[in-house]
């Protein structure tokens, strides 16, 4: 069935102007009055009814778990448009979320080219606002990429990313290898990550991949204020994991090495 419309050179009828008016009145009161609007939604909200711990709980769950791809190889690493949504609700929610995107999820970086331009048109914090970069707490690179970046000159590093990442805590490097895993490998993508960083006070996670092996293997090193803190090893399904303990010791079942690695051995 066709739905009728009515012309512009036509009289409005009585509904139109009761719709009209109606319309034009609940817009006035909820721009005159915000205080009054975020009240309503505070008492009939089922969401903003609830306590804030439980909310924030939510929020994780809504907003967390993503990692932002600077140049998505297809439509499918794409984050999905309507991502922020809940941070657009409402007053209340965006003030309560509106930074929880950048400090709940991963950021990849696909940069470090010694093209000056290249590194200005593709640096992951194109777009963002000074405060949602700000808010960034995780990064994520390829080791490759940190290879090329000692080859460029500090004028050019400084145009990267990490000056602005002022609440940067932690930094996630992957690394393929294929033979054996040596410790001047990790103390070289450490270096270098620090480099970038501007500081040596940041988590470095190394995410070590053995290339063409059956079954797999990835090995993950935790290292903070020159030390290595703990190692995770895949092989296939099964993880162990060994953390340094807190007088500074490793459990003796690893005899002070792991992978061959001098465990109490700190970078200079």
């Amino acid at each position: 069935m066709t739905r009728l419309k009515r012309k512009r050179d036509e009289p409005m009828t009585e509904d139109d102007i009761n719709s009209h008016m109606a319309r034009k009145k609940t817009l006035r009161r909820s721009r005159l009055h915000p205080e009054a609007t975020a009240r309503y939604n505070q008492i009939h909200s089922p969401l903003l009814r609830l306590p804030g711990e439980i909310r924030n709980e939510i929020y994780k769950f809504a907003l967390g778990g993503i990692c932002f791809l600077a140049n998505p190889i297809s439509n499918s690493y794409k984050t999905p448009p309507n991502f922020l949504a809940l941070t657009r609700v409402c007053q209340q929610t965006y003030s309560e979320t509106s930074l929880l995107p950048f400090t709940l999820n991963t950021f990849q970086g696909v940069i470090f080219n010694s093209s000056r331009s290249m590194i200005e048109d593709r640096k992951p914090r194109k777009g963002l606002t000074v405060r949602q970069t700000g808010a960034i707490n995780t990064v994520f690179f390829g080791a490759s990429q940190f290879h090329i970046l000692e080859s460029i000159s500090y004028r050019y590093s400084r145009l990267l990313i990490a000056s602005q990442l002022t609440s940067l805590n932690t930094i996630m490097v992957r690394h393929y290898y294929v033979r054996d895993l040596e410790i001047g490998q990790i103390y070289m993508i450490v270096s270098s990550a620090e480099k970038w960083a501007g500081r040596n006070d940041v988590e470095i996670i190394c995410k070590c991949y053995q290339m063409i092996t059956n079954p797999w293997r990835l090995y993950s090193f935790k290292w903070k204020s020159g030390k290595i803190r703990e190692i995770d090893m895949w092989i296939g399904e099964t993880v162990q994991t060994y953390r340094e303990e807190d007088k500074g010791t490793w459990p003796k079942e690893l005899g002070g090495e792991a992978l061959g690695f001098p465990l109490r051995i700190t970078k200079e």
